[in-house]
């Protein structure tokens, strides 16, 4: 399956899903996926994509003792620490033996995949105390190599290994990105929400009653849809809020 088709399938599943109530069974993700020899690291890589969208994959349940070491971040770190000594490191040989043989024709990709999944979380752990999780990061960067490797037409091992680990890598760094540009964005709306809320004491005072978003969209120089977004996002939050505090 080429990557681009590999990609959409994941998508229109994704999307199917949601449409049908944000559920999926297990069984109809791999029945999609029957053209491949899926291992049970492929399948727990497919079911965790599912997952990590939001989407609940009926028939698959992960292991708790993962759940619970998750649950920290130096606590995951220590898990794929053990499961790294538990793994090994790949052998460079191995893995350059499965791309001659993949490009004489072999089916290996599985193997090829899980030949790199070690050197993957090597390289996601570069990657901590940037915003997001371990566990995340190695998933996005196991995706990737999935990715890469279903689509893979350089036959010359050296150059076909590089590959597939920069676009592991490169998984990684666009997890990171978006990660970074939603914790700026955020940072941007908290601070608009904070000027509004300034703005709309001082003209409250001022104007002896409250004030309208077009006063207050005069007042910060804003339009009027803007004001009225920040102040629908700040009660949006407040209301979570009251409801985390209300359930507790």
């Amino acid at each position: 399956m080429e990557k681009e088709l590999f990609l959409k399938g994941m998508q229109e599943l994704l999307e199917v899903a949601k449409a049908g109530g944000g559920k999926i069974r297990k069984e109809d993700i791999l029945s999609y996926f029957g053209g491949l020899d899926i291992t049970d690291e492929i399948e727990t890589m497919l079911c965790d994509y599912f997952v990590e969208a939001g989407v609940q994959v009926e028939g698959y349940d992960r292991s708790p003792k993962k759940e619970q070491q998750e649950e920290t971040e130096p606590g995951v770190i220590r898990f794929y620490e053990e499961e790294l000594a538990e793994r090994g490191g790949s052998d460079p040989e191995e893995v350059r033996g499965l791309i001659v043989r993949l490009g004489n024709g072999e089916d290996v990709k599985n193997e090829l995949v899980e030949s790199l999944l070690s050197e993957v979380a090597l390289t996601a752990k570069k990657y901590t105390g940037r915003g997001v999780h371990l566990g995340d990061l190695v998933q996005e960067g196991n995706m990737g190599l999935i990715e890469a490797v279903y689509s893979l037409n350089e036959k010359d091992p050296q150059t076909a290994e590089e590959f597939l680990m920069a676009s592991a890598e490169e998984a990684i760094k666009a997890a990171v990105a978006e990660q970074t540009h939603a914790d700026s964005m955020g940072e941007q709306m908290a601070g608009k929400a904070n000027r509004l809320d300034e703005a709309a004491r001082f003209l409250a005072k001022d104007l002896g009653r409250e004030a309208t978003a077009k006063e207050l969209a005069h007042e910060l120089s804003m339009t009027e849809e803007e004001v009225k977004e920040i102040m629908k996002m700040s009660l949006d939050a407040i209301s979570v809020v009251e409801t985390d505090i209300t359930q507790k």
